[in-house]
């Protein structure tokens, strides 16, 4: 690692000159002298690795903790120019998150965020195709009728796998250890699967509902597990 605050990853661009490298404070001095025995090695300095590391030293364990870049952090780092600070990765985080929102707590950047409702203006209306062969079809956002209540209707029926809304299959979405709870069929299930099993919902109101669960999923709704769309309503409080 360098043991000066800049990192070789990434560009900057300023007065029509890009530089390589960006200034950061993840940029740490490595260790010099190494002992010949540890307790503990630990690959990789990004935040599971971090916070590892540091519950390890703590108890009283000597560490050592190996990081291929010249910075710590993994891709949750940040860099700093023109007296402000750039999110490199990591990007949102909420108090449903409750690892994460403790290592916020521990050193008191919660209280340093940045609040965000989102990164363009709402869209008014929407253009929606259901399938190749389908029309392009106008929604109008807002009111009886819109998307959002189209989306709203179909995702809670979706969710609601137990007559509960998802609640009682899920009752600690924050809780990892809680998938071994879960019935086998709904692991196994996509998002796809389930809005197939939804036969009183119209194919071209599925599809709207479908661009939410791909968004979550990063992939089509046939490769998006169901069990992970449960989840993250079930972290942001079934809404």
């Amino acid at each position: 690692m360098t043991s000066h605050p800049f990192s070789n990853e990434g560009m900057h661009f300023q007065d029509n000159r890009i530089t390589e490298g960006l200034y950061t404070e993840a940029a740490i001095q490595s260790t010099k002298d190494l002992n010949l025995n540890y307790d503990v090695i630990v690959i990789g300095a990004g935040f599971t690795g971090l916070t590892a590391a540091r519950d390890l030293s703590a108890a009283s364990k000597l560490v050592l903790l190996i990081e291929a870049r010249d910075r710590i952090g993994g891709r949750t780092w940040a860099s700093k120019s023109r007296r402000h600070y750039f999110e490199m990765g990591g990007t949102w985080v909420y108090w449903t998150q409750p690892h994460v929102w403790s290592e916020l707590k521990r050193y008191g950047l919660d209280r340093e965020l940045k609040c965000s409702t989102g990164t363009s203006i709402e869209v008014q209306d929407l253009f929606h195709k259901a399938g190749p062969e389908s029309p392009l079809k106008q929604y109008s956002n807002h009111g009886k009728g819109g998307a959002n209540e189209i989306t709203e209707s179909v995702i809670n029926k979706f969710l609601d796998v137990d007559t509960f809304g998802g609640s009682k299959i899920l009752s600690r979405p924050y809780d990892a250890d809680i998938v071994s709870q879960i019935p086998l069929k709904y692991l196994k299930m996509t998002a796809k699967d389930r809005l197939d099993e939804l036969t009183d919902i119209p194919e071209e109101h599925k599809s709207l509902a479908a661009s939410i669960f791909e968004t979550i999923g990063v992939t089509p709704c046939d490769k998006t597990p169901f069990f992970e769309c449960l989840r993250w309503f079930g972290l942001a409080g079934w809404s």
